[in-house]
């Protein structure tokens, strides 16, 4: 049977994991995606999503499974909050991240650049919000 502090190690592990690599996609990756020739941005922004998802999802996944079982084992209001964070980040992920970029992978579109910039943005802050919420846990 896994240990209570494990299970903590790997939520701590998974949310700091998240928040750098959503800073660095956030302040490196999508904004030199304008950087690359107008008509190969889709196919590299379709490499980008095929290769980054092996990187964010098993993380994310593990976060929000450590998050529920800590959640009802310790059954407290700061936890509770951390998950509130974790719906936000899941609903901003698969609303509105996910959407811009499929709609990248087909063409470039400022717009849906613009958006998944803005939405990654509060992704980033939501990240790190739950970083602080650890470090208070």
């Amino acid at each position: 049977m896994l240990s209570l502090e494990f299970i903590e190690h790997v939520h701590v592990f998974c949310t700091v994991y998240m928040f750098a690599v959503v800073a660095f996609v956030h302040f490196i990756q999508y904004p030199m995606l304008k950087s690359v020739p107008e008509e190969a941005r889709a196919l590299y922004n379709k490499k980008y999503c095929d290769r980054a998802g092996f990187v964010i999802a098993p993380a994310m996944i593990f976060e929000a499974f450590t998050a529920l079982l800590l959640a009802f084992i310790y059954s407290n209001s700061i936890y509770y909050l951390g998950l509130f964070f974790i719906l936000i980040l899941w609903v901003v992920t698969f609303f509105f991240s996910v959407p811009a970029h499929t709609k990248l992978c087909n063409a470039w579109d400022s717009k849906a650049h613009e958006k998944l910039m803005s939405s990654n943005f509060i992704r980033l802050i939501a990240w790190a919000i739950r970083c602080l919420i650890l470090v208070y846990l």
